[in-house]
C-alpha cells in the first residue's frame, strides 16, 4: 500500500525509523505497556488546519504497544476544521494501522473518528475505506475490532454508510474477548436516514462473545433522524440478535434503543414487537434480558408502550447474575401519560436477583409528565417490591425517584409512603436501604418529606456491607426549604457500615433553595457524621456539599465549621476524609473559605488507602477570588497516600472567574505539591489544570512555572508526572505555551509506571497557532515509558514548521533533527526565531 510506495516495508520499521523526516522515537511502551506511542490530537483552529495534519503525515505510528499492551496504536482524532476538511483525511491515509495489539493486547487497531466537517464528507470517508481493520485483538484481548462512528455531516450521508459497507468487521473477539464485535453507531444525519440503515442490514453481527466474553452481540442505536424513521426500524428486524452471551458472559443480548423520532413513532416499536429478546444471560450472566428504553416520542406514547406490553421480560437472571430483571423507564411523553403506566402495571417484576445477584429487583423511574402523576405513582402502588436481594446481594429494593412533576406532588409520595422498604441487604450486600430521592416540585415540598419522615432507615449494611444507610437528598424545592430538613432532622444516620464496610455514613446533600438556606444547614449542625467507615473501610466520613443558594452563603459554611471530619478511613480505607466542595455562590465567597481554612484536613487515608487527602474545588465565584485561593494558601496538603496509596496529594482546580485569575494562581504557587505517591502509588503530583479565564492568561502560567513537578511516581505509580493542560484562552496563547516551555516534564514513570511522561494538549486557540507549536518544540519528552508501563514517550512534531513558518524555524527543525540523531539530550533549551508576522502563511 502506501508504507510500500514509500519503501518502508513492515520488516524494516526499526531500521528505517530515523530516516522518516522530524520522527525521533525513544520507543517504549505508551498507555499501559509495549512499545508504541498514543496521540490525542484535539485543535479546531478554524480555517487553516493544513500545518496540523500535514505534521500529522509525518508523526507515523512505528508500531509497539499502544494503549495497554501488544503492538499497534490508537488514534483519537477530533477536529471540526469548518470547510477544508481534505488535508486532515489525506494525512490519514498516510497513517495506517500497521496492526499490533491497540487497546489492551492482542494485534489489531481502534480508530475512534469524529469530524463534524459540514459539506465535504467525501473525502473522510473515503479514506475509510482504504483504512480496513486488518484484524486481531482490539479493545482488551482476541480478534476482531471496534469502530465508534459519529459524523453528523448534514446532507449528504451516503459516502459515510457506503464506505461502511466495505469496513465490515470481519469476527474475532471484541470488547473484552471472544469471538464477534460491538458498533456503537450515531449520526443525526438529517432527512436521508435511507443510506445509514440500509448499510446496517449488510453489516451483520457474525456471532462472537460480545463485550466480554461468550457469543451474540450488543448495538447502541441513538439516531435522530427526525420525519422518516421507517428505514431505521425497517433495518432494525432485520438485523436480530443470533443469540450467544452479550456484555460479559451467558447467552441472550442488551438492546439501548434511543430515538426521539417525533411524531411517527410507530415503526420503531413494531420493530420492536419483532426484534424479542430470545432468552439467555444478559449482561454479565445468567438468563433474562435488560431493556434501557427512553424514547420522548411526544404526542403519540401508545405504541410506545403497547410494544412494551408484548416484550415481557422472560424471567432469568439480569444484570450480573439470578434472575429476575431490570427496567429503566425514561420517557417525558408530556399530557398523555396513561398509556405508559398502564403499561407497566402489567410488565411487574416476576421477582428473582436483580441488578448482580439474589432476589428482588430494581426501578429507576424518571418520568417529567407535567400536570398528571396520579396514574404514574398509582401504578407505583401496584408494582410493590415483593424483597429479595437487590443491586448485589443480600435481600431489600433500591428505588431511584426523580419526578419534576410541578404542583401536584401529593400522590407521588403517598404513594411513596405504602411503598415501605421491607428490609434485606440493599446495593451490594448486608440489610437496610438506599434511597435517593429527586423532585423539584416547586411550592408544595411539604408531602414529599413528611412522607420521608415515615419511610426510616431500619439499619441493616446499606451500599456494599455493614449496617448504616446512604441518603442522596436532591430537591430544588424553591422557597419552603423548612420541611425538607426538619424532616432530616428526624431521619438521623443510625450509624453501621456505610457505602462498602465498616461504620459510618455518607451523606450528599445537593439543594439551590434560593434565599432561605438557614434551614438546610441548621439541620446540617444536628445530623453530625458519628463515625465509622464511610465509602469502602475504615472510619470516618465523605461529605458532597453542592448549593448555589445565591448571596446568603454564611449559614452553609458557618454549620460547615461545625461538622467537622472526626477522622477515620474515606472512600476506600485508612484514616483521613475527602471533600468535594462545588459552591458558585456568587459575590459573597467570603464565608465559605473562611470556613474552609477551619475544616482542616487533618490527614489519614484519603481516596483508597494511605494517609493524605484529595480535595476537589470547584468554584466559578465571578469577580472575588481573591478570599478562596487565601484560604487555598492555608489549606495545604500535609501529605499522606492520597488517591490510591502512596504519600503525596491530587488537586483538580477548576475556576472559570473571568477576568482576575492573578490571586487565584498565586496562590497555586504557595500549595506546591511536597511529593509522594499520588494517584494509585509512587511519589510525585498530578494536576489537571482547566481554566478558560478569557483575556488574561499570563498570571495563571506563570504561576504554572514555578509550580514544578519535583517528580516521584504520579498516575498510578513509577517517577514523573502527568499534565492536562486545556486552556482555550482566544487570541492571545503566547503566554500559556511559553510558560509551557519552562515547564519540562523532569522525567519518572507517568500515567500508571515507568519512566516517561503523556501530554494531552487541547487547545482551541483560534487564529494564531504559531506560538502553540512552537512551544511544543522546545517542551521535548526526556523519554522514559509514558502512560503506564515501558520505556518511550510521546513526542513533538519538529518538521511540521517548515510549512507554517519563514527561514528561521525551518533552521530550528533541522536543529532540532540533527540534536536528535547525535544522541544530545532532548531537554537542552535551544535558541528559537524570532515570532513570525501574521501574514508569513503560506
Amino acid at each position: 500500500m502506501l508504507l510500500a510506495a514509500a519503501g518502508l516495508e513492515r520488516g524494516s520499521w526499526a531500521a528505517d525509523v530515523s530516516s522518516v523526516p522530524g520522527t525521533c522515537w525513544r520507543g517504549g511502551g505508551a498507555a499501559s505497556g509495549g512499545g508504541g506511542a498514543v496521540a490525542v490530537l484535539t485543535d479546531p483552529i478554524g480555517i487553516n488546519g493544513r500545518s496540523l495534519w500535514s505534521a500529522l503525515q509525518r508523526l507515523q505510528f512505528v508500531g509497539g504497544g499502544a494503549a495497554s499492551g501488544g503492538g499497534g496504536a490508537v488514534a483519537v482524532l477530533t477536529d471540526p476544521i469548518g470547510i477544508n476538511g481534505r488535508s486532515l483525511w489525506s494525512a490519514l491515509q498516510r497513517l495506517q494501522f500497521v496492526g499490533g495489539g491497540a487497546a489492551s493486547g492482542g494485534g489489531g487497531a481502534v480508530a475512534v473518528l469524529t469530524d463534524p466537517i459540514g459539506i465535504n464528507g467525501r473525502s473522510l470517508w473515503s479514506v475509510l475505506q482504504r483504512l480496513q481493520f486488518v484484524g486481531g485483538g482490539a479493545a482488551s484481548g482476541g480478534g476482531g475490532a471496534v469502530a465508534v462512528l459519529t459524523d453528523p455531516i448534514g446532507i449528504n450521508g451516503r459516502s459515510l454508510w457506503s464506505a461502511l459497507q466495505r469496513l465490515q468487521f470481519v469476527g474475532g473477539g471484541a470488547a473484552s474477548g471472544g469471538g464477534g464485535a460491538v458498533a456503537v453507531l450515531t449520526d443525526p444525519i438529517g432527512i436521508n436516514g435511507r443510506s445509514l440503515w440500509s448499510a446496517l442490514q449488510r453489516l451483520q453481527f457474525v456471532g462472537g462473545g460480545a463485550a466480554s466474553g461468550g457469543g451474540g452481540a450488543v448495538a447502541v442505536l441513538t439516531d435522530p433522524i427526525g420525519i422518516n424513521g421507517r428505514s431505521l426500524w425497517s433495518a432494525l428486524q432485520r438485523l436480530q440478535f443470533v443469540g450467544g452471551g452479550a456484555a460479559s458472559g451467558g447467552g441472550g443480548a442488551v438492546a439501548v434503543l434511543t430515538d426521539p423520532i417525533g411524531i411517527n413513532g410507530r415503526s420503531l416499536w413494531s420493530a420492536l414487537q419483532r426484534l424479542q429478546f430470545v432468552g439467555g444471560g444478559a449482561a454479565s450472566g445468567g438468563g433474562g434480558a435488560v431493556a434501557v428504553l427512553t424514547d420522548p416520542i411526544g404526542i403519540n406514547g401508545r405504541s410506545l408502550w403497547s410494544a412494551l406490553q408484548r416484550l415481557q421480560f422472560v424471567g432469568g437472571g439480569a444484570a450480573s447474575g439470578g434472575g429476575g430483571a431490570v427496567a429503566v423507564l425514561t420517557d417525558p411523553i408530556g399530557i398523555n401519560g396513561r398509556s405508559l403506566w398502564s403499561a407497566l402495571q402489567r410488565l411487574q417484576f416476576v421477582g428473582g436477583g436483580a441488578a448482580s445477584g439474589g432476589g428482588g429487583a430494581v426501578a429507576v423511574l424518571t418520568d417529567p409528565i407535567g400536570i398528571n402523576g396520579r396514574s404514574l405513582w398509582s401504578a407505583l402502588q401496584r408494582l410493590q417490591f415483593v424483597g429479595g436481594g437487590a443491586a448485589s446481594g443480600g435481600g431489600g429494593a433500591v428505588a431511584v425517584l426523580t419526578d419534576p412533576i410541578g404542583i401536584n406532588g401529593r400522590s407521588l409520595w403517598s404513594a411513596l409512603q405504602r411503598l415501605q422498604f421491607v428490609g434485606g441487604g440493599a446495593a451490594s450486600g448486608g440489610g437496610g436501604a438506599v434511597a435517593v430521592l429527586t423532585d423539584p416540585i416547586g411550592i408544595n415540598g411539604r408531602s414529599l418529606w413528611s412522607a420521608l419522615q415515615r419511610l426510616q432507615f431500619v439499619g441493616g449494611g446499606a451500599a456494599s456491607g455493614g449496617g448504616g444507610a446512604v441518603a442522596v437528598l436532591t430537591d430544588p424545592i424553591g422557597i419552603n426549604g423548612r420541611s425538607l430538613w426538619s424532616a432530616l432532622q428526624r431521619l438521623q444516620f443510625v450509624g453501621g457500615g456505610a457505602a462498602s464496610g465498616g461504620g459510618g455514613a455518607v451523606a450528599v446533600l445537593t439543594d439551590p433553595i434560593g434565599i432561605n438556606g438557614r434551614s438546610l444547614w441548621s439541620a446540617l449542625q444536628r445530623l453530625q457524621f458519628v463515625g465509622g467507615g464511610a465509602a469502602s473501610g475504615g472510619g470516618g466520613a465523605v461529605a458532597v456539599l453542592t448549593d448555589p443558594i445565591g448571596i446568603n452563603g454564611r449559614s452553609l459554611w458557618s454549620a460547615l465549621q461545625r461538622l467537622q471530619f472526626v477522622g477515620g478511613g474515606a472512600a476506600s480505607g485508612g484514616g483521613g476524609a475527602v471533600a468535594v466542595l462545588t459552591d458558585p455562590i456568587g459575590i459573597n465567597g467570603r464565608s465559605l473559605w473562611s470556613a474552609l481554612q477551619r475544616l482542616q484536613f487533618v490527614g489519614g487515608g484519603a481516596a483508597s488507602g494511605g494517609g493524605g487527602a484529595v480535595a476537589v474545588l470547584t468554584d466559578p465565584i465571578g469577580i472575588n477570588g481573591r478570599s478562596l485561593w487565601s484560604a487555598l494558601q492555608r489549606l495545604q496538603f500535609v501529605g499522606g497516600g492520597a488517591a490510591s496509596g502512596g504519600g503525596g496529594a491530587v488537586a483538580v482546580l477548576t475556576d472559570p472567574i473571568g477576568i482576575n485569575g492573578r490571586s487565584l494562581w498565586s496562590a497555586l504557587q504557595r500549595l506546591q505539591f511536597v511529593g509522594g505517591g499520588a494517584a494509585s502509588g509512587g511519589g510525585g503530583a498530578v494536576a489537571v489544570l482547566t481554566d478558560p479565564i478569557g483575556i488574561n492568561g499570563r498570571s495563571l502560567w506563570s504561576a504554572l512555572q514555578r509550580l514544578q513537578f519535583v517528580g516521584g511516581g504520579a498516575a498510578s505509580g513509577g517517577g514523573g508526572a502527568v499534565a492536562v493542560l486545556t486552556d482555550p484562552i482566544g487570541i492571545n496563547g503566547r503566554s500559556l505555551w511559553s510558560a509551557l516551555q519552562r515547564l519540562q516534564f523532569v522525567g519518572g514513570g507517568a500515567a500508571s509506571g515507568g519512566g516517561g511522561a503523556v501530554a494531552v494538549l487541547t487547545d482551541p486557540i483560534g487564529i494564531n497557532g504559531r506560538s502553540l507549536w512552537s512551544a511544543l518544540q522546545r517542551l521535548q519528552f526526556v523519554g522514559g515509558g509514558a502512560a503506564s508501563g515501558g520505556g518511550g514517550a510521546v513526542a513533538a512534531i519538529p518538521e511540521a514548521y517548515q510549512l507554517l513558518y519563514p527561514k528561521g524555524l525551518q533552521r530550528l527543525a533541522a536543529q532540532l533533527r540533527e540534536r536528535d540523531r547525535c544522541g544530545y539530550l532532548l531537554g537542552q533549551p535551544l535558541n528559537p526565531p524570532a515570532e513570525p508576522a501574521m501574514n508569513t502563511f503560506y
